[in-house]
Formats: structure tokens, C-alpha cells, sequence
């Protein structure tokens, strides 16, 4: 179970950076944002805040939602 969550934290990290360096994401980066906030139970404090700070740049207009 450890491996996994680790897993989630390098690959929601990985997402971060790649998303808020090209100022966008795809349909699908956004579609597994929404599974995250359905599930934040599950997510550790910092994994918490990541999605939290996708979200607020989301709404905040910082990063637009791209079709590809």
C-alpha cells in the first residue's frame, strides 16, 4: 500500500510541475483531477494541497484546459 501511495505523490507531483510549467492541461489531466477531489480521503495533506492549488489556478484562469 505504501508503494502505491508513493506512486500517487511522484505521479501527482509530476502532473503539478508539468501543468503549471506549460500553463495548460488536457481533458484527461482534468478528468483525473476530479477522480482526486472525489477521493481526497484517501490523499495525504500534501497531496491535498497539490490539488488544491491545481483547482484554484484553474478558477484563477493561470492555467487553461486544453482539448488534446
Amino acid at each position: 500500500m505504501q508503494a502505491a501511495m508513493d506512486n500517487t505523490t511522484i505521479s501527482l507531483g509530476r502532473l503539478f510541475a508539468r501543468v503549471w510549467q506549460a500553463g495548460c492541461m488536457t481533458e484527461g489531466d482534468r478528468h483525473v483531477l476530479s477522480i482526486l477531489c472525489d477521493r481526497q480521503e484517501y490523499l495525504s495533506q500534501e497531496e491535498r494541497a497539490v490539488v488544491q492549488r491545481l483547482l484554484h489556478a484553474l478558477r484563477r484562469g493561470w492555467i487553461q484546459v486544453s482539448e488534446n
